[in-house]
């Protein structure tokens, strides 16, 4: 099957059982992907990600890249 939903993605990453995604909808975003169903189970609206990580606590660490309104940095998200 294919996916439509997930915008023009970037980056991916599989972990925690979910699939990243850095990508580009309507604004620069990282999405939590159901593996199974391709539903989003989250977003996080970050600057510009162009690559991700997800580490083992569930944060999310992106780099922008080509203009975004961080595009030589780095930006942590941290799980609440």
């Amino acid at each position: 099957g294919e996916w439509t939903n997930l915008g023009r993605p970037f980056a991916l990453k599989i972990s925690g059982g979910a699939l990243w995604v850095s990508t580009m909808l309507a604004k620069p975003a990282i999405l939590k992907v159901n593996l199974t169903n391709g539903k989003i189970l989250g977003q996080i609206d970050a600057p510009g990600p162009h690559s991700s990580n997800v580490n083992d606590a569930g944060e999310v660490v992106a780099s922008g890249c080509c203009g975004g309104s961080n595009p030589n940095g780095y930006s942590w998200f941290k799980k609440n």
